[in-house]
């Protein structure tokens, strides 16, 4: 077997599934340990030598977007915490342009699909695609954004 060396950090990775719903972090982790007594060739103990317990420093840092997202077992239901919606042009017959200004509680990935219902009334260009711009707050470009195509009739892109 492997020796954990005394004194020197030992990362321990593990893959869990978070539950279903949202729920607060674990309020404490505690590490506890024993060490088998017969490790000397030719001898052998009764009991294993126990390994004094202490608590874990929770990670206060952030992760995937969420403050505080590092803590073991946080669990958060990813929301849109605001939007808003604009046009350039109201009037008959024109080219109009729709912004609509969203932050999310966490980060969006590369493929993740962002859907807008409900803009009623528009007309498509056939078959070309919108194109789509978008920007952070700090002025960034996000390059990971892709084209689609306008669903006139459903209202949706």
């Amino acid at each position: 077997g492997t020796v954990l060396g005394g004194g020197a950090d030992t990362v321990l990775t593990f893959w869990v599934q978070n539950s279903a719903s949202a729920q607060s972090a674990a309020g404490s982790v505690s590490l506890s340990a024993t060490v088998p007594s017969s490790t000397i060739t030719g001898l052998s103990a009764p009991d294993p030598s126990p390994v004094g317990a202490a608590d874990a420093t929770l990670s206060s840092a952030d992760a995937f977007g969420v403050s505080g997202g590092a803590a073991p077992m946080l669990v958060v239901k990813p929301t849109f915490v605001t939007g808003t919606a604009s046009q350039t042009f109201p009037l008959k017959n024109a080219y109009n342009m729709i912004q609509v200004t969203l932050q999310a509680s966490c980060d969006l990935p590369v493929g993740s699909v962002i859907t807008l219902d409900g803009l009623d009334g528009t007309t498509a260009w056939g078959s070309d695609p919108v194109i789509l711009a978008a920007s952070s707050e700090g002025g960034g470009a996000h390059a990971a954004l892709s084209t689609r195509s306008w669903n006139a009739g459903a209202n949706r892109l």
